[in-house]
């Protein structure tokens, strides 16, 4: 009577999953697909991973199926395309042009920079990645003609060396005038001349307009006094200012090596 019972309550199941199969096409049709499927891939062993995407490279084989990342250091996916910036696919560029530091939160270079640890290594800054950190790989030049043939940039190792108005007659040379000192002009006529990469005649050009503004609240005499000065120490510098210049350059640049 109990295997009665059983045989019956198969044989309601099996008939009800007919009625089933046979009021849904489409589930018969999933049910077929899935099952061929099954077999052929264990008879042929031609089972398959499914694509990686876009950016990312198979690096496993059924059923193990793996993707890695393909963009590294300052690159992120852009229309499936590794390009620099970013790195990390989560992280994309800064304003589309320089790379990003996820710890740093900051961004790396000018196009080129290097995640390097953690760290940015600018590449503009002839700095390079040791492995564990930022180094610069700089040189420096014997002279003005050989810092003129390399691939010159800022020295930072260079300290500022500002004297103010080097000359026997000082900051202020239309002394006993008050307020006619021509130091802050020649401070920052120091300044641009070790500045790496500036221009003799900018630099010559500003100090002259220092100078002027320096005059310009002293009473008639000082100011006639301070103008004739001004004159002197512009022509200094237009006429025998070349090698001084040149010598702070050799000294506020280096060579990049990288």
């Amino acid at each position: 009577m109990k295997t009665a019972t059983n045989q019956n309550r198969l044989s309601w199941f099996f008939t009800s999953l007919e009625g089933k199969l046979m009021n849904n096409s489409k589930l018969i049709g999933s049910v077929f697909l899935v099952g061929m499927s099954m077999i052929l891939c264990a008879k042929t062993f031609a089972c398959i991973c499914p694509p990686c995407p876009p950016c990312y490279t198979l690096t496993g084989s059924y059923p193990d199926c793996d993707c890695s990342y393909d963009c590294t250091g300052c690159q992120s996916c852009v229309s499936g395309s590794c390009v620099n910036c970013g790195g990390n696919p989560t992280r994309a560029c800064c304003d589309n042009i320089v790379c990003y530091s996820p710890s740093w939160r900051q961004c790396c270079g000018y196009g080129d920079g290097t995640v390097c640890n953690d760290s940015c290594c600018d590449s503009w800054a002839c700095q390079y990645c040791n492995g564990s950190g930022c180094s610069f790989c700089l040189s420096k030049a014997v002279d003005y003609r050989e810092l003129q043939a390399c691939n010159k940039v800022p020295d930072p190792t260079w300290p500022y060396d500002i004297d103010g108005c080097s000359t026997p007659t000082g900051d202020n040379p239309s002394w006993p005038c008050t307020g006619t000192s021509f130091y802050d002009a020649c401070a920052a006529h120091d300044m641009c001349y070790q500045t790496c990469g500036s221009d003799k005649a900018a630099c010559d050009f500003q100090f002259d307009t220092a100078m002027n503004k320096a005059c310009e609240d002293s009473n008639p005499v000082c100011w006639t006094i301070c103008q004739g000065w001004r004159t002197i120490y512009r022509g200094a510098v237009e006429l025998v200012g070349t090698g001084a210049y040149r010598g702070r350059q050799v000294d506020s640049c280096a060579c990049c090596d990288c």
